[in-house]
């Protein structure tokens, strides 16, 4: 193991001198932060250094990229960044994108040779730029490595990135709300408006007022359109993009549903986002390990794309800084074009602000297609010869034919037999979809949006989820324009659910495929297990299966399911059972328990079951008596 012991000339007193200062800012910070993981918007901001201590931090960073590399050359298994904080600035950008302010390329290992980066007590700070989102910034880069391991490290970026604040005033009438910033925040002058300026909604107590997601429909009701100083110092006047949200706050039936739960009220909260940037991306890499790392960045998210993939992430930690007033956490997880899936266990994701992680590959438009050649306006990210794939009419949906590739230049592909009949298709790349992904033992709470699944086969197991805005999607769609595959042989087993898409009419896990007109593929997904969940407080149906095959709903028990339906419209007619089914065939429905004690659900006619419901088009579903409460 490599040490840089604190003599060792010129950088070891530098990273003495680092150390005692970082050591004394998080003496104080615990001190006023008084252990306090509970969110309070009088929490302190967070570490605070002074313009010395910055430059101690940023001559500190510059050697962090030779020091790992140098012990990697000379064969040792592992090296020690001491403790205590440094600093990078932002992102460059070459001829293939993106050159990351800290960047390890080509350090490559095999299994029974592997480099661990020890970085306990380490936080990487990047000084990144607060503009506006479309632009994104970069923080920690790995491409083309292969068993490295990065165990205990924390990611933050020297300003907040986003305006966050409690609530002092709701103006009905002008239709906006005015907001005291937490200290540490500061806001931009002006606003671009060229993204969607999205606005995170939650309560005083930091839950994600989850029901209010019901709004994104459209992309735009949970939207602000300015912010302007309001009179008093550290005010601001949130004006919101229409009337939604408003006029739901004081809507009596929605009111009768959420309560305080789904409404704001001065006191509660606003997180409004602006800022982009990928935390730590991992790029054309081969089964490497991140332990223990932390991630505070508001709006940051991780990327794993190409490569072979087979990751682990064990242990780690995307969310608001503990102890400080910083509600928002991480961008979420995008996972694409690997390989082989990646291992997230006991991964904790809070306040993300988007999906909380998204696995897919690519799908390939076809351009143009003549004899054994094909055009694409785009490939999956690593596609190669002896690559196999499968087109699709992406109107009708129905399969066209399977080829392999021979060779590749540019979007050029050449195919071992004719392809002239696949002019307009859609074309999947089943080795680049992220297939044998695993996520269990994990802990997401009070996130924006989903967890979107665009391949398999896969698990969820033993895992919590808690008030997320939308779904579970296992789903596939031919008009994505790029993201896609297609999720079989997956499997969701003993996990929690509690306020999963509570919006109405909202299902907990939506299972299907769709054409480019929105039209299901019938039977294309297949083999979906649900087994020995429970799902508290569905807003709509707890589980959604859209022309499925061969799927299995097991030992679930569904917890007031529909409630939040009936309640907020309930001049609205709906199906009123809790597993719904729409042109499914083969589908095992056994031992599960319905606990209804508002007797919010009802009796489908079809199957005279309140637990399912189908349609006229479902065949061979298997429906064993159930327990109701």
């Amino acid at each position: 193991m490599i040490f840089l012991q604190p003599e060792c000339g010129a950088y070891g007193r530098i990273v003495l001198r680092l150390f005692l200062l970082s050591l004394l800012g998080l003496l104080v910070f615990i001190a006023e932060s008084k252990c306090v993981h509970a969110y309070s918007f009088n929490a302190p901001s967070g570490p605070r250094f002074t313009a010395a201590q910055k430059q101690v931090q940023l001559a500190a960073g510059k050697d962090i990229v030779p020091l790992v590399v140098a012990a990697f050359k000379r064969g040792a298994v592992s090296v020690t960044i001491p403790p205590g904080d440094y600093r990078f600035g932002s992102e460059t950008w070459g001829p293939h994108g993106p050159i990351y302010p800290l960047e390890f390329d080509d350090l490559r290992r095999d299994a029974a040779h592997s480099f661990t980066i020890v970085a306990k007590g380490v936080t990487f700070w990047f000084d990144l730029p607060d503009d506006q989102a479309p632009t994104c910034h970069f923080c920690l880069g790995f491409n083309r490595c292969s068993h490295i391991i990065v165990d205990g490290l924390t990611l933050d970026r020297g300003t907040r990135g986003n305006i966050e604040g409690r609530i002092t005033q709701i103006d009905y009438d002008n239709n906006r709300l005015e907001i005291e910033v937490c200290d540490g925040v500061t806001a931009p002058a002006t606003f671009n408006n060229q993204l969607e300026q999205r606005m995170l909604p939650f309560k005083s107590d930091g839950k994600f007022c989850a029901p209010l997601y019901a709004l994104q429909g459209g992309g735009v009701h949970l939207k602000y359109a300015s912010i302007t100083p309001a009179t008093l110092h550290g005010h601001y006047w949130v004006k919101l993009a229409d009337t939604k949200l408003l006029t739901t706050n004081r809507d009596a039936n929605w009111i009768k549903a959420y309560g305080a739960a789904g409404t704001l009220s001065v006191g509660d909260g606003l997180s409004l986002i602006y800022t982009v940037s990928t935390v730590l991306g991992v790029e054309e890499c081969d089964r490497m390990t991140f332990k223990n790392v932390s991630d505070y960045i508001a709006k940051g998210g991780f990327d794993e794309t190409g490569g072979y993939g087979a990751h682990l992430w064990k242990n780690c930690y995307s969310g608001p800084r503990p102890g400080s007033n910083q509600w928002q956490g991480g961008e979420g997880y995008l996972c694409n074009s690997m390989m082989h899936g990646s291992t997230y266990d006991n991964f904790t994701f809070l306040h993300t602000s988007d999906d909380v992680m998204n696995i897919h590959g690519y799908w390939g438009n076809v351009q143009s297609a003549s004899g054994n050649a094909v055009t694409f306006k785009s490939l999956a990210a690593d596609a190669a010869p002896g690559d196999t794939v499968i087109f699709y009419d992406n109107l009708a949906g129905s399969m066209l034919g399977r080829a392999t590739v021979m060779s590749i230049s540019g979007n050029n592909v050449t195919f071992n037999n004719a392809t002239g009949s696949f002019a307009g298709a859609v074309a999947e790349w089943p080795g680049h979809e992220c297939a044998g992904w695993t996520i269990e033992n994990c802990n997401w709470a009070d996130d924006y949006q989903r967890l979107l699944i665009q391949s398999g086969p896969g698990t969820i197991n033993h895992c919590r989820l808690t008030r997320l805005g939308s779904c579970v999607e296992i789903k596939s769609y031919l008009g994505s324009g790029n993201e896609g595959g297609v999720p079989n042989h997956i499997t969701i087993a003993n996990n929690v659910f509690n306020d999963v898409a509570p919006a109405p009419l909202a299902p907990t896990i939506v299972v299907g495929a769709y054409t480019q007109a929105w039209k299901p593929m019938a039977a294309l997904v297949r083999d979906i297990n649900i087994t020995g969940n429970t799902i508290n407080n569905s807003g709509g149906p707890a589980v959604h299966l859209d022309h499925c095959k061969g799927c299995a709903i097991r030992s679930n028990i569904f917890d007031k399911p529909l409630a939040y339906t009936v309640l907020a419209i309930p001049d609205r007619p709906s199906a009123r059972q809790p597993v719904q089914l729409f042109g499914c065939s083969g589908i095992d429905i056994e031992r599960n328990r319905l606990n209804d004690p508002g007797g919010f659900t009802a009796v489908n006619s079809a199957t005279g079951s309140r637990l399912v419901g189908v349609d006229g088009q479902c065949t061979q579903i298997k429906l064993d008596d159930m327990a109701v409460r």
